[in-house]
């Protein structure tokens, strides 16, 4: 993911200048950030997928702080991150100046179910677990092909519905993370984007076995002192999935589908 110095263009929000700051900054020069594993386990599978180079014209539909947005930029990218928070945008916006991308990445505040995008704009859209939080995802599709090219390319990760949860039983509530719906079915979102005149081009299911675990304990000790300490043990934990190439089913879901228009 994210190296130094960009990396560290993040600590710029953290108010913090002692011990944990400073440990902070170590961790993200070793490892890189965003130094949460949910972001990790996701952040490597959709952008081994989407594949952002300096010909792109990107779309981060529900770009959160800007994270995949970031990413993308520093791959040459051109990029439009949309977020309905006026505060993750100028988290993003903030970001994006310190890290001097700021002439190729760009930030909107907005609804995705109503993007102010004219029509056939970007070659890749990059929508990662932003569709569980809508209402009318449906519309959300529908906009998101769109701005679409023809030919294009968009890359969607969500929650798997019915997802076990080991050593956090009954403490995990999705409505917690402002979910609308506990998750999808790959059946379920298959009929959503082909309703929208996506074909689908391939899927697979991630945050399997190790990575699901990962995360499980680093959401488990969320705001604990110790929880940085931790991290690099839980990362490294989280990539026996790729180096094992574990087959095992996992608890979200990525869907590549194209345009034809």
């Amino acid at each position: 993911m994210i190296r130094m110095p960009f990396g560290s263009k993040y600590t710029l929000m953290v108010a913090n200048r002692g011990l944990i700051f400073r440990l902070f900054q170590i961790v993200i020069k070793l490892l890189g950030y965003p130094l949460y594993i949910g972001d990790r386990v996701r952040a490597y599978n959709t952008m081994r997928d989407l594949n952002p180079s300096p010909s792109d014209m990107i779309l981060d539909a529900g770009c959160g702080i800007g994270v995949y947005s970031l990413e993308c930029a520093l791959k040459g990218a051109v990029v439009i991150g949309i977020d309905i928070s006026k505060e993750a945008v100028i988290k993003g916006l903030r970001a994006a100046k310190a890290a001097h991308l700021d002439t190729r990445l760009f930030f909107l505040i907005g609804d995705i179910c109503n993007l102010p995008i004219k029509d056939n704009i970007f070659d890749k859209v990059l929508c990662v677990d932003v569709l569980e939080h809508i209402n009318d995802d449906t519309t959300a599709l529908h906009e998101l092909y769109r701005v679409l090219k023809n030919k294009s390319i968009i890359v969607v990760h969500v929650p798997k519905k019915k997802q076990s949860y080991v050593f956090l039983k009954d403490k995990i509530d999705y409505r917690n993370f402002g979910h609308v719906r506990e998750g999808y079915t790959f059946e379920a979102l298959k009929f959503k984007l082909e309703e929208a005149q996506f074909t689908i081009d391939h899927y697979k299911e991630t945050f399997k076995t190790f990575s699901s675990l990962a995360w499980k304990f680093n959401y488990m000790f969320r705001g604990k002192k110790f929880a940085l300490l931790l991290f690099p043990l839980l990362y490294g934990l989280s990539r026996l999935d790729f180096l094992l190439g574990n087959k095992s089913s996992g608890q979200g879901l990525l869907i590549v589908a194209k345009t034809h228009k």
